[in-house]
């Protein structure tokens, strides 16, 4: 007789390497999966970084743009005759190296300062950029509301007998007086001494106007002088600043 098979024995029909042959073909399945997660956790920690640096770097960017706009305006900036008004021919000649050593942090960057008045006012100013450096591709923007300031002078001549006075303009500065002949002994502005000599002043002094508002110049003596007055004329203003880099 011939003897029956052993099951158990793990041989006859092979259904003992079921299991295994099931787990090894389980395995490039397995390494597979590792593989995608790995790449993905090292992607979106990439992804991450980049997205962080590039708002650590916009951030930087920002603030670079918004220091430049507030010192341009601020009552030291290079350009400015006190806050929010700029003097337009510093404004016209502005520089890179000036720009650079009032904000530090726009060194090695791009930047674009543009200048646009009212096109109603009595002094209109065309939008021109009034310095630029670098390409600019996009980067950040920061805008200021200012006045832009140039300076007029008119000269009068004023016969001077006993006292006698002459009205000047919220807009004017100041005032240079010269004797040109005769004993004129003071100067006033309103009610401020400002030049007093008994026995007549001499050569050319120049006096500060208030700020804002009209005065009173006031002579006193006989003679004439000559007296020259700065007028401020401004027009209202939007500086524009891109920092790019």
């Amino acid at each position: 007789m011939t003897p029956t098979p052993n099951r158990r024995d793990g041989h006859g029909d092979g259904r003992g390497r079921r299991k295994p042959d099931r787990a090894q073909a389980a395995l490039p399945a397995l390494v597979v999966a590792i593989v995608i997660l790995a790449s993905a956790t090292v992607l979106a920690v990439s992804v991450a970084d980049e997205a962080r640096t590039a708002a650590e770097r916009n951030g930087v960017t920002r603030g670079a743009a918004v220091t430049l706009a507030d010192v341009l305006v601020g009552p030291e900036g290079p350009t400015t005759r006190r806050r929010n008004v700029l003097d337009r021919e510093a404004t016209l000649a502005l520089s890179v190296g000036t720009v650079e050593d009032a904000v530090p942090a726009v060194r090695g960057r791009a930047f674009r300062i543009r200048i646009g008045g009212d096109a109603v006012s009595e002094w209109p100013v065309e939008e021109r950029t009034i310095l630029e450096r670098g390409s600019i591709r996009g980067g950040e923007r920061a805008s200021r509301i200012a006045l832009l300031a140039r300076s007029e002078n008119r000269t009068d001549r004023v016969h001077v007998d006993g006292e006698t006075t002459r009205e000047v303009s919220a807009t004017a500065r100041t005032a240079a007086v010269r004797v040109v002949s005769g004993n004129v002994t003071t100067v006033r502005v309103d009610d401020r001494m400002m030049l007093r000599r008994p026995d007549g002043l001499r050569g050319s002094a120049t006096i500060d106007l208030p700020r804002g508002r009209a005065a009173t110049v006031a002579f006193e003596g006989i003679g004439v002088v000559e007296m020259r007055i700065e007028r401020e004329r401004r027009t209202p203003v939007v500086v524009r600043v891109t920092v790019d880099g």
